[in-house]
């Protein structure tokens, strides 16, 4: 029980609850961007293949390192009890950050994907439009 927990025990539980609804909010973010601006974009023919690639380079795999993790500690949680302390969550960081890779290549790509999408904004007014269609159709 929470009432039984040292005041420094209930702010670590207050942080691993804090990280396991941090991680739900950011997959449901990048979940977001896929639907709302990647697969439109991608059909509606305003930028190659190869321009989507450089945008959203490995948007898929960052969705899957980020489920896995989530779900490695929602699972954690609730196998120790929903209303009991979580134990003991480093050993899954320590697993989950190795595979983490996937935001090595994204970062590395990120500044190209985003000059290209502040060119095609600069020099494409219909793109430009479009773009500000799918943020309002987010909202």
């Amino acid at each position: 029980r929470s009432s039984d927990l040292t005041p420094m025990e209930r702010k670590r539980q207050g942080y691993i609850h804090e990280l396991i609804q941090t991680e739900k909010r950011y997959m449901d973010d990048l979940q977001l961007v896929l639907e709302v601006f990647q697969k439109p974009m991608s059909e509606s023919g305003l930028l190659t293949e190869d321009e989507m690639a450089m945008i959203f380079v490995n948007w898929r795999e960052l969705i899957m390192s980020n489920t896995k993790l989530h779900k490695a500690l929602s699972v954690r949680k609730k196998t120790e009890g929903e209303n009991r302390a979580v134990q003991m969550i480093g050993d899954i960081l320590a697993t989950e950050l190795l595979h983490m890779q996937a935001y090595i290549r994204f970062c590395s790509c990120q500044l190209n994907g985003a000059a290209l999408l502040q060119q095609k904004t600069d020099e494409d007014p219909e793109f430009k439009d479009y773009l500000k269609k799918l943020a309002r159709s987010e909202e």
